[in-house]
């Protein structure tokens, strides 16, 4: 019973950290985009914005996999939280829908550096605790992506009155 009580733990507290993890991206996307359209970005500047995060994403995702084998996944978590953050607080002195884009672009280089060490640990739990519990942390991560981080973005820049700077803040 003591180790199901762990097991437990341990799921609840990956969820969080999913939840949260997903949060801030939706979060982001809200408040990028209401950017871009402070800035005058056209639709296709919007779409393209939207879309560059996944540059980063497709050139880093598998060497993110081998730096977690080699320099473990707490250092490569911790190294990507922290340089995501640091580009978001760069994000207010984007002046155009084009420097926007390249920002959002870069920060999808360090996106890989947050999600690969969350997957690859949570992968390793599931070693342990059965297949069943699989979907939790995916589930938890899209929650706070599609419903809590963009509900959350909303409410920031409702509040704030679409104050950029601040919502980079929060991100």
């Amino acid at each position: 019973m003591k180790e199901t009580t762990g097991e437990n733990k341990l799921l609840v507290q990956f969820m969080f950290l999913s939840v949260l993890g997903g949060m801030g991206m939706g979060v982001a996307q809200i408040a990028v985009t209401l950017y871009a359209v402070k800035l005058g970005a056209t639709s296709s500047q919007i779409g393209l914005i939207g879309g560059a995060q996944g540059i980063g994403l497709l050139f880093t995702v598998l060497p993110i996999g081998f730096l977690v084998d080699h320099v473990g996944p707490r250092k490569v978590f911790i190294f990507g939280a922290v340089a995501s953050g640091i580009l978001y607080l760069f994000f207010p002195w984007a002046n155009s829908a084009q420097t926007l884009c390249y920002f959002v672009a870069i920060v999808g280089f360090f996106t890989a550096f947050r999600f690969i060490p969350m997957s690859s640990v949570f992968l390793e739990f599931v070693r342990s605790v059965g297949s069943d519990k699989a979907g939790w942390q995916r589930g938890s991560h899209s929650f706070g992506l599609v419903f809590l981080g963009p509900l959350f973005g909303a409410s920031i820049s409702k509040s704030l009155r679409v104050i950029f700077p601040a919502a980079c803040g929060v991100i």
